[in-house]
């Protein structure tokens, strides 16, 4: 009994001792908190007046608090005499092989982090990467998702799209629009460019600055090729709808000039039976 008695007031007299560690680790924890949400909030804000996404804003904002509060939680573990050291230790050994075992997952993961910050696209854009053209549909922090112009539905991993070069033909202010169209023989090139000229100011989307231009570039068998390129806004329409207007333009303009486009015939040689 006495035995016990005696470890008792061991246990007692210890744990008076180590109140005052107990206080202070209490302290060290509680004030970890509070810079955390404070962290946590600055980071916050500062995202949000950014005008990041707000899934990777809700991201950083947890990895800065947690991060700051695993802190707190090490140093208040270590004030009452924890040995965090061989816990330490054991946690880097772990969460080194589980970065390893998901190095793709870790790698999708950051690079779908820094799209969302730096925003090189957003929901709604025409864009090409990775030998795909289409429409983004949905950001995250693992893929992208785009609809391609013939309505396939694409997913490229964010670590992909982050490590290839990105057109974003929507960031555009003006886009180039090239015809390319054949005169015959013997008519008065300088009148055809002219009269090429003259339709494109006709056409909706098609810019008059910078000026648009005609230029003869090669003798094909019935005809001299003349390239017709402009400048076309794609947010007032489709390049494929500006393109086609463009070409009915000039081909009706042709017509009432009475400037002719040849076709080269194609003979089909009958072969003996």
């Amino acid at each position: 009994m006495d035995k016990i008695l005696a470890q008792l007031n061991a246990y007692w007299i210890g744990f008076v001792k180590l109140i005052p560690d107990l206080i202070l680790a209490m302290i060290e924890l509680a004030i970890g908190i509070l810079l955390a949400k404070l962290v946590a909030r600055t980071i916050r804000r500062a995202m949000e007046r950014s005008k990041v996404d707000q899934q990777a804003t809700l991201l950083l904002t947890q990895i800065a608090y947690y991060s700051i509060l695993a802190v707190a939680v090490v140093m208040a573990l270590s004030q009452i005499g924890v040995n965090v050291t061989a816990l330490i230790a054991g946690l880097g050994i772990a969460g080194f092989t589980i970065g390893f075992a998901l190095q793709d997952v870790s790698k999708n993961f950051i690079a779908g982090i820094l799209l969302l910050i730096q925003k090189p696209f957003r929901v709604g854009d025409t864009i090409e990467v990775s030998g795909y053209t289409g429409t983004v549909k949905l950001i995250d922090v693992r893929a992208t998702e785009m609809q391609t112009l013939d309505g396939r539905i694409v997913i490229i991993p964010s670590a992909e799209v982050y490590t290839n070069p990105i057109v974003n033909f929507s960031r555009a202010v003006r886009r180039r629009v090239e015809i390319q169209i054949g005169i015959a023989y013997g008519h008065d090139l300088e009148q055809a460019r002219q009269v090429a000229l003259r339709a494109l100011a006709s056409v909706p989307g098609a810019l008059p600055e910078p000026p648009p231009a005609a230029n003869f570039q090669a003798f094909g068998n019935v005809s001299v090729q003349l390239l017709i390129s402009f400048w076309a806004d794609p947010k007032q329409s489709d390049l494929l709808v500006i393109k086609d207007l463009a070409a009915k333009e000039v081909q009706l303009a042709f017509e009432q000039a009475g400037v002719d486009i040849p076709y080269q015939a194609v003979s089909l040689e009958q072969k003996p039976e």
